[in-house]
């Protein structure tokens, strides 16, 4: 996705936080300060019991339990690590990646081959957005905050802006080009998170999720 010189050079300014159009057309925090990714962070995270059944039943429209039951999982930001106690009887094996509390190394995060990498409002957080691609793996599932028209909204105001925590604002109308871009396939898309999370407008997508394939 090709975003014009002139928007590059524009830029966005929230709340007095630099932003930028990166090359994707994404909305990238400028210049982010350090977040600490604490275990006092992760014991504030609101993934559930009913969340991650919500998930599993999303992604087996797609991926049977009779197919996850042979998958090889990572749950990258595992967070509280609900995903990864409930998923356990779902998948052949499924381990968390995390910065903080138990989680594997990046040597086997990024030296595994997985059937299913799974990142629930985690890409957001990414300093390079990019660096999903550095991963081998064959299927994704990832969620992510939908960010309303700066044209329209008052971005400040959204439930989701939390500057230096969520460096990128994500759009599903650019990450599913993006995706494409990289030799993967979308095999689902929706919003079924907003089921159990309250959308801060009715009228606008609170959470996205997409379900990609790489393309072999």
């Amino acid at each position: 996705m090709i975003v014009s010189d002139e928007k590059k050079s524009l830029g966005l300014v929230i709340s007095g936080i630099n932003y930028i159009y990166d090359a994707n057309g994404f909305i990238k925090q400028k210049d982010p300060k350090p977040f600490e990714y604490s275990l006092d962070y992760k014991s504030h995270q609101s993934t559930n019991t009913a969340m991650v059944w919500l998930r599993l039943g999303w992604l087996s429209s797609i991926l049977p339990f009779s197919k996850m039951k042979t998958m090889n999982a990572v749950d990258i930001g595992a967070g509280n690590g609900s995903f990864v106690r409930e998923a356990a009887s779902v998948f052949k094996r499924i381990v968390p990646y995390d910065l903080a509390g138990e989680s594997i190394d990046d040597i086997e995060l990024y030296e595994t081959n997985w059937d299913l990498i799974v990142l629930s409002d985690v890409l957001e957080h990414y300093k390079d957005i990019n660096d999903l691609w550095g991963l081998n793996f064959k299927y994704a599932m990832i969620s992510f905050p939908e960010t309303p028209d700066e044209n329209k909204y008052d971005l400040s105001r959204w439930r989701h802006f939390k500057p230096n925590e969520h460096i990128y604002l994500l759009r599903l109308s650019q990450v599913i080009p993006w995706i494409n871009e990289h030799g993967c396939t979308v095999e689902k898309f929706g919003n079924p998170e907003d089921m159990i999370r309250k959308r801060w407008d009715e009228n606008m997508p609170n959470i996205s999720t997409v379900l990609i394939k790489k393309d072999m």
